[in-house]
């Protein structure tokens, strides 16, 4: 089965994913998120109780799925909710997920909880980012530990609310990292994974475009990864200025079973402490913000 599907013009609920013109195949699909999730046709058939014959004319394109039926399957393989809006599309049914923008009145209550809970993550930094690392509300330790860095415009300033560019680009956090080529051969990993799932992902493609040839890079990949992690249970980001060092590991946390696009693509990455000097400084750097009274959550599209 095939059939055209376009994106809804900027402004809209955009629930749809695939670009304008893009032709799309429900059986392709279907069978691409099958083996990003490393499942077989049995393995499928035995989570949702469709047949394996059925589930094989499903993706050889012989069998129309009903609506119910992309549903179970999209379930099944934890498909993104703006992947399922396109796999409906692609067997010619309307798109079910809105995507309601930030500014919303239907999310600001899922927002303030958020908020809140970064609050609650102190004295750990905290931000709250978007499915492309777009910085979406922080609290303030995380903007007073990073500025300690990088400076104030090139955490927070124009065009630098991006946790992911940030990391990369010398005007932002990289020239600190001191295990950075390390760090974002890790990361530039992470992206490719990112953009088998989601192409449309126009951060991950430019990162990985602009990076993936860094000589600092591909000189790490000669170590191999395996050897420079071995201190610590985790990928820990280690940041380093004249005599202040800290070393932080990250932990993320999501809306659990969302049925809005927006909200399934937020996440909270938490920056916790690897060593004990580090859990000290991040606690120096809350109780100076307690002195001064800020504990309000920091909102980099506010304050730029």
């Amino acid at each position: 089965m095939q059939c055209w599907v376009t994106r809804r013009p900027a402004g809209n609920s955009g629930k749809g994913e695939v670009k304008r013109g893009m032709k799309v195949e429900f059986h392709k699909l279907l069978k691409k998120w099958r083996k990003i999730c490393g499942m077989t046709q049995f393995d499928l058939s035995m989570v949702t109780g469709f047949s394996q014959k059925h589930l094989s004319f499903l993706e050889c394109g012989h069998t129309n799925p009903s609506r119910n039926t992309i549903l179970v399957l999209s379930e099944a393989l934890s498909i993104p909710l703006r992947v399922r809006n396109s796999l409906l599309n692609a067997a010619g049914y309307a798109e079910i997920y809105d995507a309601e923008p930030l500014d919303s009145e239907k999310l600001q209550h899922i927002l303030q909880a958020f908020s809140k809970l970064l609050d609650e993550l102190r004295p750990f930094p905290a931000v709250l980012i978007d499915k492309e690392w777009n910085i979406v509300r922080a609290n303030r330790n995380a903007g007073a530990l990073f500025t300690q860095f990088a400076g104030t415009e090139n955490v927070t300033g124009n065009g630098a609310s991006n946790i992911m560019r940030s990391t990369f680009e010398k005007t932002g956090l990289r020239p600190y990292i001191s295990n950075w080529p390390q760090y974002a051969q890790y990361y530039l990993m992470m992206l490719r994974l990112e953009m088998l799932q989601d192409e449309s992902n126009e951060v991950a493609k430019s990162i990985i475009e602009d990076f993936s040839d860094d000589p600092e890079i591909v000189g790490a990949k000669k170590q191999g990864i395996t050897k420079v992690f071995t201190e610590y249970p985790g990928i820990v980001l280690e940041l380093k200025k004249d005599d202040m060092a800290v070393k932080l590991f990250t932990l993320e946390s999501a809306y659990s079973a969302p049925q809005d696009v927006t909200v399934s693509e937020l996440k909270i990455e938490t920056f916790v402490p690897a060593d004990e000097p580090t859990r000290l400084h991040l606690e120096e750097i809350d109780n100076r913000l307690k002195h001064r009274g800020h504990s309000e959550p920091f909102d980099p599209i506010i304050n730029q």
